[in-house]
């Protein structure tokens, strides 16, 4: 003879009932609800990233075509390649905060859509028969999608200033004497200061359910 050791809370509350469907159980129409919003959000946020990486893409690739290609002093045109440059980077580092914009309201909503279904599993409790898990919530980080807008402009404005510092003679030669080793032992030195400061942050993963 089998015994089921299972306690009772490892029962449904509607599995006697020979009358349940899904649209019966407030707790399974309150997840599918919460599932459809967050399913919603995270599509926007697809398609935002989506045209973002498209749109920088694009951008960066006018950027360095207009500041590389062939220079003709007696051309009209020679005189507005700066102001092409600043245009370009402009309208890049616009479309960075615009889409940071959108990213941060998408995870807000996706934050209150977590915290209002795990309030109302507090106060009504939950139910077996209702998947366990909403979603797992990360909390932002630095490696996060959400912080890529803000890493694309602060490379712009990098971009921009290099490009103007290269323009003149003197900084250009101090560039050139820079060289290799230097561009490394830079890099190292950002990579660090990066880690370190992963290293401090707390990546806390917030379930709905312990």
């Amino acid at each position: 003879m089998t015994v089921d050791t299972r306690d009772e809370e490892d029962y449904s509350r509607y599995w006697n009932s020979r009358t349940f469907n899904e649209f019966s159980s407030p707790h399974i129409v309150a997840w599918k609800l919460a599932r459809s919003a967050i399913e919603h959000e995270n599509s926007l946020v697809n398609h935002r990233m989506t045209w973002f990486l498209l749109s920088q893409a694009f951008l960066f690739s006018a950027f360095v075509g207009v500041f590389i290609g062939p220079k003709d002093p007696a051309s009209e045109f020679e005189p507005l390649r700066p102001y092409l440059l600043i245009a370009v980077g402009l309208f890049a580092a616009y479309v960075c905060l615009v889409t940071n914009d959108g990213l941060q309201r998408a995870f807000v909503a996706l934050e209150g859509i977590t915290t209002n279904y795990n309030s109302l599993i507090d106060q009504y409790g939950d139910d077996p028969i209702v998947p366990r898990a909403l979603h797992y919530w990360i909390k932002p980080t630095l490696i996060h999608q959400q912080k890529l807008p803000v890493a694309t402009l602060l490379l712009w404005i990098a971009l921009l200033a290099t490009c103007g510092a290269y323009s003149s003679s003197a900084l250009r030669a101090i560039f050139s004497n820079f060289g290799i080793k230097g561009a490394l032992i830079l890099l190292a030195t950002v990579v660090l200061i990066t880690l370190g400061f992963l290293l401090g942050s707390h990546f806390s993963r917030h379930p709905h359910r312990p």
